[in-house]
This record gives structure tokens, sequence and C-alpha cells, in this order.
């Protein structure tokens, strides 16, 4: 699997890329010496044209090297595995939905995914708002998948819909530029 996100976060440490964030932004975004992705955050995702435009801005100093990270690992996968499953929220909104075979959307309802985030990263139900915002809405994003999985329940039957998902990906087999290896996206 390749999470888009990880990759994200990977490139906030990354020496040339953290300069340009703060070159870009300030000191204002360091924290003992290093990117603070709660005060990024804070400054990038508010509901305002500068908030969008710093937004935009961001995008643009680190989406390259999250796009050539992902390509990096895509060639590095055997031709002969089975199903590759790159992870990236933002995957429609990057442009990179052309690099797979099947998109499937993961639908967990709003007062799940805001519990999940509290406890993963702390963010409040604001936070969470501003973030999914500054995305594309969600009703878009699914519409442009051709499977869905329902993730309101157990791990476990969200698991088993997604594997038969898997199955038939891989028997119709790859649709994309990658011969043999069916690429597919999951949108939590």
């Amino acid at each position: 699997m390749i999470d888009a996100d990880q990759i994200g976060h990977w490139q906030l440490q990354d020496p040339v890329v953290a300069a340009r964030l703060v070159q870009e932004f300030g000191d204002q975004i360091l924290e003992e010496g290093v990117i603070s992705r709660a005060r990024l955050g804070a400054l990038v995702f508010q509901d305002s044209p500068a908030g969008r435009q710093r937004l935009q801005r961001l995008n643009e100093i680190v989406r390259p090297g999250i796009q050539a990270e992902i390509h990096r690992r895509l060639n590095l996968i055997p031709q002969d595995a089975d199903v590759v499953v790159l992870d990236a929220a933002l995957l429609l909104e990057a442009g990179w939905a052309d690099r797979c075979d099947a998109l499937i959307w993961i639908q967990t309802p709003l007062q799940q995914r805001q519990q999940r985030v509290a406890a993963t990263r702390g963010w409040s139900e604001l936070q969470h708002a501003q973030r999914e915002a500054a995305q594309w809405q969600v009703d878009r994003k699914r519409a442009s998948c051709e499977f869905e999985v329902d993730n309101s329940g157990s791990l476990e039957a969200a698991a088993e819909q997604l594997q038969g998902y898997l199955r038939l990906i891989l028997r119709r087999g790859p649709r994309s530029h990658r011969s043999g290896v069916p690429a597919i996206s999951t949108m939590l």
C-alpha cells in the first residue's frame, strides 16, 4: 500500500521543502526548528481567500514531491504483484486518478470521521470541518468512484466488502499503463 498522507508528512521533513515552506509562510510554522503540521494547518485551512491562497501555495510546494515519491514506489513494485493500493484522500484533486484502474470510496459517516481524527490527530470538529471544506465535496468524490465500501460498521465487515471488490478488479485485469498490476485507490 502506498499512503499519500504519510508521504506528505515526510515531505514536510525534507530540508528543501521545509526551507521553501518557511520562506513562503514564515517562522510561525516552526516548532522547535521543525515544521509544525498543526501550525501550518491552522494557517492554510482558514475559510477565507487568504487561507485558500495559502493552501494552494502549500500544494504547489509539496505535491510535486509527493507525486514523485508515489511514482518511485509504483516503479519499485514487481510486475507480478497482484494489486497496489494507493490511499490518497486528495487523489482526485491532485489529478492522480489516471494512475489507477479502479477508485474505491470508503464511506464513513461524518460523526465517525470526526471521532477518528479527534482520536488520531487531536483535531477539533472545526479543524476537521476546515480540512474537509478544502477538499472536493464528498458527493463529488463519491460519484467519481466505481465501488463503495460501507465503513460504518465493523472493520471486518468493511474488509470483507473491500476484498470482494479487489477480487472483482483482479478478475477483470488492469486498465492502466502499468501492465499486470491493478492500481487501486481508496479515498476516506
